[in-house]
């Protein structure tokens, strides 16, 4: 009911709630395979199974108690690690990254665009007075920008804490300077079917960022390499993985999940 309720008053709960359901996904589907597993052996060989231990049948209760005996056992070295006092220093910050939550990976094509630095470029154009093509060098060589901010996703999963460092967006629109009817910006991912739109103004804060590394790191081609862009005040499904182009235009088209799915053209997290 967390998840599903997407309301900003939830925000703080959804990491707890979505390990609960993770937890019982990870409980109910054994368990469901195993009464499965039962029911097609008592069709198969009667009130009596094929399982033999110690020289006799199982019963049911036998078999199910058995199973999951097996599966405590090989579950009890992971649990320990939920121990602190027995963890390493490196294994205890990577206990804490787990506990402020994790990116789950979500693409709309079957494949994740290929990035190789050497031939790649980064369009700006559209209704602007300086249409602009950037290599992967121009771009590192920029002012870059970093914030710890927050990511939730509208299907209810949320990472605590997320470090993020790249470009503010505000620095593309000094550098092309749009034209006064270039209110509206589309963006393009490397994936040639995501696109995303937005208002002028919402992208003119200085937290906006085209993103290079997160967490510290070079953004991996899961997470969009080379670029992405990272709006802090709405859901994920807004910052745009794969950025290959910036379109200034004068009319505000749906993006992707706005088209098919009928999510809010806005995408903002509400705070009240």
């Amino acid at each position: 009911m967390v998840l599903w309720q997407n309301h900003p008053v939830f925000l703080d709960y959804r990491i707890g709630a979505l390990l609960v359901h993770d937890w019982l996904s990870v409980v109910i589907v054994p368990w469901v395979f195993l009464h499965i597993s039962w029911k097609l052996l008592k069709k198969r060989f009667g009130d009596r199974t094929a399982v033999k231990f110690t020289g006799k049948y199982m019963s049911r209760r036998e078999f199910l108690t058995f199973t999951a005996g097996a599966v405590q056992f090989f579950m009890f070295g992971f649990l320990l690690k939920w121990l602190r006092p027995f963890l390493t220093e490196e294994e205890t910050v990577q206990m804490l990254n787990r506990r402020r939550g994790y990116f789950r990976i979500f693409k709309v094509t079957s494949e994740i665009p290929k990035f190789e630095e050497t031939g790649w470029k980064l369009t700006v154009d559209g209704l602007v007075e300086t249409p602009r093509q950037f290599s992967f060098s121009d771009l590192k060589h920029m002012e870059w920008r970093k914030i710890v901010r927050d990511f939730h996703c509208v299907t209810g999963w949320s990472v605590i804490g997320a470090e993020w460092n790249g470009i503010p967006f505000p620095q593309f629109v000094e550098l092309v300077k749009p034209k006064a009817e270039g209110i509206f910006v589309k963006m393009y991912s490397s994936d040639k079917l995501y696109t995303e739109t937005y208002t002028l103004n919402q992208l003119m804060n200085q937290d906006v960022l085209l993103v290079f590394h997160l967490d510290g790191k070079p953004l991996t081609p899961s997470q969009g390499a080379p670029c992405r862009l990272f709006h802090p005040g709405m859901y994920g499904y807004k910052s745009i993985k794969w950025v290959e182009r910036i379109e200034f235009v004068n009319t505000r088209e749906l993006g992707y999940w706005e088209a098919a799915e009928r999510y809010d053209l806005d995408g903002y997290i509400e705070t009240g």
